[in-house]
């Protein structure tokens, strides 16, 4: 029985599996339209990934090393807001349509990942179904 439910989560596997949880949780399908837009890239220590309020190329998948979120704040200080490792996306916000930075990111620890220059064909529909559904929710509040 084991082998049965292995066998399907299997078979829904990216054809290559990333080392990024989230690109290895794809399906075959899913991955496979994604992958000719892939591009391995070393991650050394203190690369910056983006600066505050600038403007987001591309998203990043770490495969290994952790990315950190930095918030700076009027007076200089610097805060770390938040960690992303292999388990996700760096530059979501372009998924909803988003291309401003909100917070610097840089590698907090080296390693390797996968950049992805966003393509309307890949993002767009997920954005845009996103944005519809907001859209749609704030005209039923009204």
């Amino acid at each position: 029985m084991a082998s049965a439910s292995m066998s399907r989560i299997s078979s829904r596997l990216a054809p290559t599996p990333s080392r990024n949880r989230l690109l290895a949780s794809l399906s075959y399908h899913d991955y496979g339209r994604l992958r000719p837009h892939l591009t391995a890239l070393k991650l050394p220590y203190k690369y910056h990934l983006y600066k505050a309020n600038g403007t987001i190329d591309c998203v990043y998948f770490v495969e290994t090393g952790v990315a950190s979120l930095v918030n700076t704040m009027r007076n200089g200080d610097a805060a770390e807001v938040g960690t992303i490792g292999n388990e996700g996306i760096i530059g979501l916000s372009v998924v909803f349509g988003d291309h401003q930075a909100p917070h610097s990111v840089y590698m907090q620890v080296a390693g390797a990942g996968l950049r992805e220059v966003p393509h309307s064909d890949l993002f767009g529909p997920i954005g845009n179904d996103c944005r519809d559904q907001k859209t749609n929710k704030d005209e039923d509040d009204d």
